[in-house]
């Protein structure tokens, strides 16, 4: 972490909880994506209901075009680098990708070492299609309890939580 980075950390999950304290449902309600690209299917998927979509800061999220796109298409209910919500670098202990998906899926392809890049591909989908209703509800409660151990440890890391 960088000098600085606590106290963004710190500033985006006291916001975090606030919200969440008003309404429990929230977290539930944001999109953790690092693809913007996928919007359509999103809004397919929510209609007219409010969510919020949360990025992380690669340079291609950051890129002017995409963040008046975002400023454009959803005010005020985006996260990430220079959105209407900051979101703090090197926090990968808060996105649920980070914490848990992308950990998944390599276990998942360690386990059935695919042979070939479609087989690779074949897995990595078979596998996100087994994850359970029951077990993203759980990943989203614990990205709640990581958002809250990161405010007590004063915007520290929070690696190692169930």
């Amino acid at each position: 972490m960088n000098e600085d980075d606590p106290d963004g950390r710190l500033e985006y999950c006291e916001w975090f909880d606030g919200v969440v304290r008003e309404d429990e449902e929230f977290a539930g309600k944001v999109i953790w994506t690092d693809e913007s690209s996928i919007f359509p299917a999103i809004r397919d998927l929510f209609g007219y209901e409010r969510f919020y979509l949360q990025e992380d800061g690669a340079p291609h999220h950051y890129h002017r075009d995409v963040r008046a796109y975002l400023d454009d298409t959803l005010p005020g209910r985006w996260i990430g680098r220079r959105g209407a919500i900051e979101y703090p670098p090197r926090s990968p202990d808060l996105t649920p990708l980070k914490f848990y998906l992308w950990g998944t899926l390599k276990d998942e392809v360690y386990r059935q070492k695919p042979a070939t890049l479609n087989a690779l591909r074949e897995t990595i989908e078979a596998s996100c299609a087994a994850i359970t209703p029951d077990t993203l509800t759980a990943v989203v409660r614990s990205a709640v309890r990581r958002h809250r151990r990161c405010l007590a440890a004063y915007g520290g890391h929070v690696e190692h939580i169930q």
